[in-house]
């Protein structure tokens, strides 16, 4: 065998071995996927939703003679994942009880979901429990 041709026979050898390493990764992604796509995919969904804790207010500040220097305020804004499960057969409730708090149509508040330009969110209101609240 002449040094070209094991040259050559190095040069097959090497490349079968590289090629063969994406076969198998994507096998190996097939697998996961028939195998554990279902657990992953609602593994997922519960890490999507979240519940966050709101720390409790704190107190007025005041000067000397007692006058308030510093007050809290609540505000809230309100964001929404419409493609959140369940949400199509509630919508017309939701729209309508965000409509009466906060002094908006309920078809505003659908247009707006509607009009999103992101999948899964959408902002329907900002300074909601303010006392000048106007979204």
């Amino acid at each position: 065998m002449t040094a070209r041709d094991q040259i050559h026979t190095r040069m097959y050898v090497v490349l079968t071995l590289v090629s063969i390493v994406p076969i198998l990764v994507v096998w190996r992604m097939g697998r996961i996927y028939v195998e554990e796509g279902a657990e992953l995919r609602a593994r997922g969904q519960e890490q999507a939703q979240s519940i966050e804790q709101i720390p409790a207010l704190r107190g007025d500040i005041l000067d000397a003679s007692g006058r308030v220097l510093v007050t809290n305020q609540t505000r809230y804004d309100l964001a929404l994942d419409p493609t959140a499960r369940g949400f199509s057969d509630q919508a017309a409730q939701f729209y309508a009880t965000l409509g009466r708090l906060t002094g908006r149509s309920a078809n505003y508040y659908a247009r707006k979901v509607e009009r999103r330009s992101s999948k899964q969110h959408v902002s329907l209101a900002t300074g909601v429990g303010e006392p000048s609240s106007s979204s």
